[in-house]
């Protein structure tokens, strides 16, 4: 790619190219710089749009990243991948409402997207729905099974729900330990969902274990926040009690 932009600097899809090269690599900044030079040369440019929306989502510049999703749905309503990626965004952000009318619209133009209905699932969980979010995890892995994020986000649910009619401990490990399995054991979140699991079954040093594990992962790779929220639950297993969601 590079070669192509130094043979045709003109040449909009190899920046565009080089960018999401730049950004897989783990390389943002770089990466701005190509999708940006791309939408100078042509700005009604909706995949490019989309892919810097993506990078400035990663860095949590949200605002700006919403900005540049709603320009490329303006140019191409029936871009799926924006769609998604916007109600996403606005799902982080707390828009919750905005975000499910969003990911509505893609399951409708779309109702076999697995990873639309996790999604969904995520925002409904942080509603305090968690009837609702579990019928969107369940449809996902009906669509695939395998996929790690419904699987832990599922745990999570019955492993945690303080409404005890949906608390499953014995599934909640098996699909937290499923998870762990599909992501070569290094995931935070399925590690700190198998720890809640593990409680919910009164397998309290198994869960201090399994949420040590996850505290040191989310310190290595400065998740402050994250470190801390599972800290407070390994205090929790310490003390021999499961973790409810307030």
């Amino acid at each position: 790619f590079l070669a192509a932009v130094r043979l045709n600097p003109l040449h909009v899809d190899a920046l565009n190219d080089l960018g999401i090269a730049f950004s897989k690599k783990d390389r943002p900044d770089q990466a701005l710089i190509y999708f940006r030079a791309a939408l100078r040369l042509k700005p009604n440019y909706p995949e490019a749009l989309n892919n810097l929306a993506n990078v400035l989502a990663a860095q949590n510049h949200w605002d700006e990243a919403v900005t540049h999703y709603l320009a490329a749905l303006r140019l191409k309503p029936d871009y799926i991948n924006a769609r998604y990626n916007l109600g996403d965004a606005l799902g982080k952000m707390g828009r919750s409402d905005e975000a499910i009318q969003q990911l509505g619209e893609v399951l409708r133009r779309k109702p076999d997207d697995a990873e639309a209905h996790n999604r969904l699932g995520e925002i409904l969980a942080r509603q305090g729905k968690a009837k609702e979010a579990l019928q969107s995890y369940e449809t996902a892995l009906r669509l695939q099974p395998d996929l790690p994020d419904a699987l832990k986000n599922k745990a999570w649910i019955l492993a945690t729900c303080p409404d005890p009619q949906f608390r499953n401990g014995g599934e909640a490990l098996r699909l937290a330990r499923r998870a762990l399995e599909l992501t070569s054991a290094e995931n935070i979140h399925a590690l700190d969902a198998l720890a809640a699991a593990y409680a919910e079954t009164g397998q309290f040093s198994q869960a201090v274990d399994s949420a040590e594990k996850a505290l040191a992962l989310a310190r290595a790779s400065n998740q402050v926040e994250t470190a801390a929220r599972i800290q407070s639950r390994l205090e929790c297993y310490r003390a021999a009690k499961p973790f409810r969601e307030p």
